[in-house]
């Protein structure tokens, strides 16, 4: 993973004395590429990773080599990726001014050319100094507060634990339908050496164990599902008895899309936490933007096609936004986005799979407008919002 830094002059205005600084991040060794606003040629540096004070070293050795005063603003980007938010919120602290910017807004090499570290770096504050007279945040992430990050984790989690179990029952029922036998659930109260084959016959020993292991996995997958489910369930509690908690304008905004038919805890979650509960959209075309739900026309020449959407956002959300977009049409079918979509993709599967998309983006849409403005979209049933319960999973 990239990561680019500048640093710049504390006096605004173009022409003033700036360095740039990029940093190629990898777990055991960074590479460093310092370049001024005139120089031709940037030079490379490498540190080990996390070492912020040797970071800190070359920042001032290259100040005094450019002439730079101590104090000179630094202004910094680096490419989002595994290392996460840490980097960012690292040279916050250090007194950067620092831009955390997308994967795809970085400039990569074709095909035929070298990739290297040091390549990257080279290429990535040269990218940055031409950036310096425009707007450098144009390609920046939005970088979430440390507690909101830590929440979301919570449905992040619950995903995780969904999956595993899902993994494990779907192999768990793939062995038991290659041996003929009765296809079961696993639950606390099968007993693996009771399953017969085909034959009527007991498992072979091996198979036996293989199968008290994916029961085991998917009872353990259950119980922590379960755990990352009560402190969802704990959080709404908290806000409807009016106990002070954490982000509980947040918990509130999941309450309220709970009151929505369709719409329940493990969508309004995520709903608000990944999107509408802290990024400051300006417009509509801002939230389709960001959800990757936008179309990709290509029009050159004569040739004039779609490219389908961009898929620029998170992918999971992007997602969970189609299958709401399915529940909505049967749960809210008065409502004037479900008249939208039965008038215009009424004829054809394929035609309704393309719609479900579109349906998706101005969906997601009226979820902020009603967020952020009180707007409640037309023919929208309402009901009762109540705290689940743990499921039995």
């Amino acid at each position: 993973m990239s990561t680019t830094l500048a640093a710049n002059a504390t006096t605004s205005g173009a022409g003033l004395p700036v360095l740039c600084m990029a940093i190629e991040l990898s777990m055991k060794w960074w590479k460093i590429g310092l370049l001024g606003r005139h120089e031709r040629n940037p030079s490379v540096h490498e540190i080990a990773g996390d070492d912020w004070t040797a970071l800190m070293a070359l920042v001032a050795k290259a100040k005094q080599r450019l002439g730079l005063p101590e104090d000179a603003r630094v202004l910094a980007c680096f490419e989002a990726g595994r290392h996460g938010h840490y980097p960012y919120r690292m040279l916050k602290k250090l007194g950067i001014d620092v831009h955390e910017w997308a994967s795809n807004a970085i400039e990569k090499p074709s095909r035929k050319q070298a990739k290297t570290d040091r390549l990257d770096v080279r290429r990535l504050v040269l990218q940055l100094r031409r950036t310096l007279d425009e707007e450098v945040d144009q390609y920046a992430v939005n970088v979430p507060p440390e507690a909101v990050e830590a929440t979301r984790r919570i449905h992040r989690e619950r995903d995780h634990w969904v999956k595993v179990k899902t993994r494990h029952e779907l192999r768990w029922e793939s062995l038991l339908v290659s041996l003929g036998a009765a296809v079961t659930k696993p639950k606390p109260s099968t007993k693996v050496e009771r399953i017969r084959d085909c034959f009527g016959q007991p498992l072979p020993q091996t198979t036996q164990d293989e199968l008290q292991r994916l029961q085991d996995a998917v009872l353990l997958a259950r119980k922590h599902i379960r755990a990352v489910e009560a402190v969802q369930i704990d959080a709404l509690k908290q806000v409807r008895e009016g106990k002070a908690s954490e982000h509980a304008a947040m918990v509130e905004q999941v309450w309220q899309l709970m009151g929505w038919l369709g719409v329940g805890v493990h969508t309004a979650w995520p709903v608000v936490f990944e999107a509408f509960g802290w990024r400051a959209f300006k417009n509509r075309r801002q939230v389709g933007s960001f959800m990757g739900l936008t179309a990709t026309p290509f029009d050159s020449g004569n040739s004039t096609r779609e490219q389908g959407i961009s898929k620029c956002g998170p992918p999971k959300l992007r997602a969970m936004m189609v299958e709401l977009a399915w529940r909505w049409i049967r749960h809210q079918p008065d409502s004037d986005l479900t008249r939208w979509f039965q008038e215009k993709f009424a004829a054809g599967k394929a035609s309704r799979k393309r719609g479900i998309v579109a349906l998706a983006r101005r969906l997601s849409i009226q979820l902020w407008q009603y967020l952020a403005h009180g707007v409640i979209p037309e023919g929208v049933r309402l009901k009762e919002a109540r705290v689940p319960s743990l499921a039995a999973n």
